[in-house]
């Protein structure tokens, strides 16, 4: 097992992705040693089975608490916060690093209000803080058949969406929109793919806990098991 120590002169600060502060000693410090935690900035060693463990638990968290919400706050996002939201995307993994993924970051109230007469007139995504138009300039097809556009802006989205949540936000996802309208309000070129539209804000909703199937029905080992 491999273990780490807290900085010293010359070492380097382990940093927590999803802490304000970015430590790994918690907010308040913490209890004694012998109850197995760590106080902040204490220079005792710790196993990295521990700190690996609270970091899956916080994007598991995450993933968790994750919804599409479809109410908003009268409230911007600090320029901070949407920062760190859009740096997540750019971190996403793409088919060859391709990174063929382009974001318009729409703020201004009246553009939003166009989106959402163009989202067939879901009037809640022109009262979010934002709504991000997602696009692809690459129409690269895989060996598999599949094209790249849809698949690199899906998983850069997500990354969008989980680290929302861990900004205090909420996203939901926008298929049903009128492209056309949509290039033409944000002067999009006829080139480039238009995705997907996600709007993000701070939730004025609750979150809802949708049905999900049981892992068996969606999970199966070594061949298809499935029904028909």
């Amino acid at each position: 097992m491999c273990e780490f120590t807290a900085p010293a002169r010359g070492r380097r600060r382990l940093t927590h992705p999803f802490r304000s502060g970015g430590t790994l000693f918690g907010e308040k410090g913490a209890k004694s040693e012998k109850a197995g935690y760590i106080k902040r900035r204490h220079p005792m060693w710790f196993s990295c089975d521990r700190v690996l463990k609270e970091f899956m638990m916080d994007v598991f968290e995450a993933i968790k608490r994750r919804y599409s919400c479809r109410a908003y706050e009268d409230r911007p996002i600090e320029q901070e916060k949407l920062a760190r939201v859009l740096e997540a995307a750019r971190l996403a993994p793409s088919a060859k690093n391709f990174q063929d993924w382009r974001f318009v970051v729409v703020t201004d109230s009246d553009t939003k209000a166009q989106l959402a007469e163009a989202a067939n007139n879901q009037t809640f995504v022109g009262t979010a803080a934002a709504v991000i138009v997602a696009c692809s300039n690459n129409d690269h097809v895989m060996t598999c058949g599949q094209a790249v556009g849809p698949i690199d802006v899906a998983i850069a989205l997500e990354h969008i969406a989980l680290q929302a949540v861990a900004e205090g936000l909420a996203t939901c996802w926008i298929g049903a929109f009128q492209t056309n309208k949509a290039r033409d309000v944000l002067g999009i070129p006829a080139d480039i793919a238009i995705i997907e539209l996600m709007t993000i804000g701070y939730p004025a909703d609750r979150q809802r806990s949708p049905k999900r199937e049981p892992i068996e029905k969606i999970v199966c080992y070594q061949r298809w098991q499935f029904g028909s």
